[in-house]
């Protein structure tokens, strides 16, 4: 690992932090309201939500990043929930 490399993107992301302060604010507590929205759902909610279901509960840039379809979530949820 490239530590002086880390150490620089880390300086760099506290002075962005430091001048936009308002705006990491705004980010965090949008969060932490999803994180109190899903931690909400229960067991029986999970298991009962279709496919589309649960594509649709996924933000769309998370659907982005790993490049799954609805298919591929679908097919990893239930092997995980069994």
């Amino acid at each position: 690992m490239n530590v002086v490399l880390l150490r620089e993107h880390i300086k760099e992301y506290r002075e962005r932090l430091a001048a936009e302060t308002e705006s990491h604010r705004k980010d965090i507590e949008q969060r932490r309201e999803r994180v109190a929205y899903y931690q909400s759902w229960s067991k029986d909610r999970l298991l009962s939500m279709t496919e589309e279901d649960l594509y649709d509960s996924y933000p769309a840039s998370g659907r982005c990043l790993s490049g799954a379809t609805s298919t591929t979530w679908w097919t990893s949820w239930s092997r995980t929930m069994g």
